[in-house]
Parts: structure tokens; C-alpha cells; sequence
């Protein structure tokens, strides 16, 4: 049984070369943008656990916590950030551009993401001053891993920050 071809009208929009070309090197600046801002917040972390006054505040055993921390904050900020920056420049003929409020909403709201997530992995950190470090270290991962689970129980429409729950494309219904 062969498969059929697609016929040029029954093509996707930009599935040409180009256009392919175009969706590739965007998931390439995208993975980099993730890579160095992860990269960064490890650099940050880093600092402000062992030249700074929160120093006194991570045990040694617990610095891989917020290692684990340090990453998750800069993968969110490097994918979100850029993704809710193109849907704020970009439309489509299913989806209309973010209103650049909402955009700064939506950039805010992962901000305090990435923040929320620096206190979990400060705070699995303290686990440090019991366990060692591999021990604390694969404890970080779970819980910096699970982290969004209280947040996806709270009602953001009820408070007035539905918007931040628009932040990735939507699916669009096959039919």
C-alpha cells in the first residue's frame, strides 16, 4: 500500500524550503538562547553561593541544589521569554499577536517563575545539612522538577493574571 503525496494546495503554510530553513534556525537560536541563559544563572547562583553573604546560608552539600535551581531558572527564562516575545511580534491567520501588555504580563509572570523556583532550590539546599550531597542533589532534581504543581492549582482568572496561561501556541484542531 503506498502513501499518498500531499498536493502543493493541501501543503502546510511554510512548508516550503525556506520555510523549513526558517523553523529550523529558529529552534536553534531558541535552544541557545535556553543554553546561555541557564548557563548565566549558573554563573549568577554560583556567585551568590560562595562569594556573598548567602554563602552562610547553603551548606557545602546542599550547592548542588542550587546548581539544579540555577538551571531550571535560566531554561525557563531563555524559553519563555523569547517564545512570548516572537507570539508578541508575530500572528498567524489562527492567532492574533499578544497585546505588549500582556507580553509583559506574561514575561513577568516567568520571571517570578524563575524566582519561585531559586527559593525551592534554596530551600532543598538546606536538606544539605542532614543528607549528602548526591542525596540532596537528586532530591533538588524532584522537587525543582515538580515545582509547578502548586502554582498550576492556583486560579489565575480569579486574580486577574489569566493571561500568563496563554504564554505557549495553543493546538490547532485537526479537522
Amino acid at each position: 500500500m503506498a502513501t499518498q503525496r500531499p498536493t502543493p494546495s493541501a501543503r502546510a503554510e511554510g512548508s516550503t524550503p525556506l520555510g523549513k530553513a526558517g523553523f529550523a534556525l529558529a529552534v536553534v537560536v531558541i535552544l541557545a538562547l535556553i543554553t546561555v541563559s541557564a548557563i548565566g544563572a549558573l554563573a549568577v547562583m554560583g556567585k551568590l553561593t560562595h562569594e556573598s553573604p548567602l554563602s552562610s546560608v547553603v551548606p557545602e552539600d546542599g550547592r548542588m541544589a542550587t546548581a539544579i535551581g540555577a538551571l531550571a531558572m535560566g531554561g525557563v527564562v531563555g524559553l519563555f521569554v523569547p517564545l512570548t516575545l516572537i507570539k508578541a511580534v508575530k500572528g498567524s491567520a489562527t492567532e492574533e499577536r499578544t497585546s505588549p501588555s500582556a507580553a509583559a504580563v506574561q514575561i513577568l509572570g516567568f520571571l517570578g517563575f524563575a524566582v519561585y523556583v531559586g527559593l525551592v532550590s534554596l530551600i532543598v539546599a538546606q536538606l544539605g545539612r542532614l543528607l549528602p550531597a548526591p542525596l540532596t542533589g537528586t532530591v533538588a532534581v524532584f522537587a525543582v522538577g515538580f515545582s509547578w504543581i502548586p502554582l498550576a492549582l492556583v486560579p489565575w482568572d480569579r486574580i486577574g493574571l489569566g493571561g500568563l496561561r496563554g504564554a505557549l501556541p495553543r493546538s490547532r484542531k485537526q479537522g
